[in-house]
């Protein structure tokens, strides 16, 4: 017998409604897990872009707070301090050598420790509001220690009733710009640095007077500035004609006899070549700058035309192998101890006709190769036909550079000062004076600087203030130079 279809729905045992049921509503749960899948992903990237702007926002916060603690000047402040070469007292690597735009470190350690004293030196005369002049350079001796030069001074300081002051100042700045540095009280009432065992510095203290107290520019009192100026460098100081094969610059001036046994200094301007506005304001001094020039730089020839022209001496700034090399670069035109005599002397050769009317030449960097006897030789082989003068950077305390070519001949000097270890105006006028005390010691002494913008501001300020006594000459100006150090 055969049962009667049924309606839909109708007929259904309870098992297939139940099943039917459970499907319906696995349906309904898997589109539910869908949508909240949809939500769940659209609110984490929501969250993720909120969490990264609000991180913006914090970081940027927090830069502008730093950076508003630590600026202690106004913008136009710290411009006119780098337009005027004046160093800024919050920048620490102003002492560090490797800060400096020459690749390698200047004289040796112990004498870079001595400059930062003297930076240190004149840093707390600032804070004390009193003028450089209260910090009077005695004496200057060149001694040696372990087969390093430096130079040990003795100094009067005048600072009266704010001597406790000054001296817990010195403390602290030596702790800061001087950390080798020990101020000692002796049992004569004076006062020595001693930096690792060896006293640089020796300080005795004075009354103070009235204009010592800084009010001038610079803390230079008005009525110690040195107004009178020469219209012309000495030309008692220019290279004379058919002296050294030289030929005299278009420019004469008539001679102005020196003082027998006046003290002679020259000051050597290195790295030109790259900026013809130094090249300018040296030649603006009045007094003379010998201008060593970079034989492969963007305006070799024109500047010693320029410089020539002026009545200012021109040397070849000859780059040899510092011992950093290959990682300190001397750049293009170097001399390696690699190289044979033939290498030497082309290379050399080339690099001289690149500078016109050059009477002498100076080394750039050459710490190794002014240590190697074989490549010093060739260099003065080559230099030796030319007639010209060699100057020993001493970049390290162990170049035969000035032995060498006294024992050939040729006309040799050595630096006494480097000017910019511490790119500073007033350190940098200090070294000038420490220079000028040589000369008076020794009867005759070289400074050796670079073209920064502080070294440039420190001489324009110097010829205002400089002894006169002491007369500014050229290189082949030493006429009597004292070479064996004490």
């Amino acid at each position: 017998m055969t049962m009667p279809s049924e309606p839909s729905g109708k007929g259904t045992t309870p098992f297939k409604r139940i099943l039917r049921k459970i499907s319906a509503v696995a349906g309904r749960a898997e589109a539910g897990k869908e949508s909240d899948r949809k939500g769940f992903f659209t609110s984490r990237l929501f969250l993720g872009l909120v969490a990264f702007a609000c991180g913006v926002l914090l970081t940027g916060s927090m830069m502008l707070v730093y950076f508003s603690m630590t600026r202690t000047e106004p913008d136009s402040r710290i411009a006119e301090k780098t337009a005027t070469g004046e160093a800024l007292p919050s920048v620490r690597d102003l002492l560090d050598p490797s800060s400096l735009p020459y690749e390698e470190a200047l004289g040796g350690s112990l004498e870079q420790a001595v400059k930062q004293v003297d930076y240190a030196l004149l840093r707390t005369l600032e804070r004390l509001e009193l003028s450089r002049r209260s910090l009077l350079l005695e004496s200057v001796e060149v001694r040696s220690q372990k087969g390093e030069e430096y130079h040990f001074q003795r100094l009067g300081v005048a600072v009266d009733g704010l001597r406790e002051r000054f001296i817990s100042g010195l403390r602290t700045a030596l702790a800061t710009w001087a950390p080798s540095a020990n101020l000692r009280k002796g049992q004569d009432d004076v006062y020595r640095v001693i930096i690792e065992g060896v006293p640089t510095h020796e300080l005795s203290f004075l009354p103070l007077r009235d204009e010592q107290i800084a009010d001038g520019e610079d803390g230079i009192p008005a009525q110690a500035e040195n107004t009178t100026k020469p219209a012309m460098p000495d030309s008692a100081e220019r290279p004379i004609a058919g002296e050294q094969g030289i030929q005299p610059p278009p420019v004469g001036v008539a001679p102005q006899p020196l003082p027998a046994g006046a003290p002679r200094l020259a000051i050597v301007i290195d790295d030109i070549g790259e900026s013809m506005r130094a090249v300018e304001r040296l030649t603006k001094l009045d007094y003379l700058v010998t201008l060593a020039i970079w034989p492969r730089s963007s305006h070799a020839r024109r500047a010693a035309e320029y410089g020539w022209k002026q009545g200012r001496e021109i040397m070849v700034h000859q780059p040899m192998e510092p011992l950093g090399y290959p990682k300190v670069n001397p750049g293009p035109g170097a001399l390696f101890v690699t190289m044979n005599a033939d290498q030497i002397h082309t290379v050399l050769a080339e690099n001289l006709k690149m500078v016109p009317h050059a009477v002498g030449i100076n080394n750039h960097m050459g710490s190794r190769f002014t240590q190697n006897k074989v490549g010093v030789k060739a260099v003065l082989s080559e230099l030796y036909g030319r007639n010209m003068f060699v100057l020993d950077s001493v970049t390290h305390g162990g170049s035969v550079l000035y032995n060498e070519a006294v024992a050939s001949g040729l006309p040799a000097y050595r630096r006494s000062v480097f000017l910019d270890v511490v790119r500073d105006k007033k350190s940098i006028v200090h070294q000038l004076e420490k220079a000028a005390r040589i000369a008076q010691r020794e009867g005759s002494a070289i400074a050796i600087g670079h073209p920064t913008a502080e070294t440039l501001a420190a001489l324009e300020e110097w010829q205002r203030i400089r002894n006169r006594n002491v007369r500014i000459v050229s290189v082949m100006g030493l006429d009597k130079v004292v070479q064996d150090r004490q």
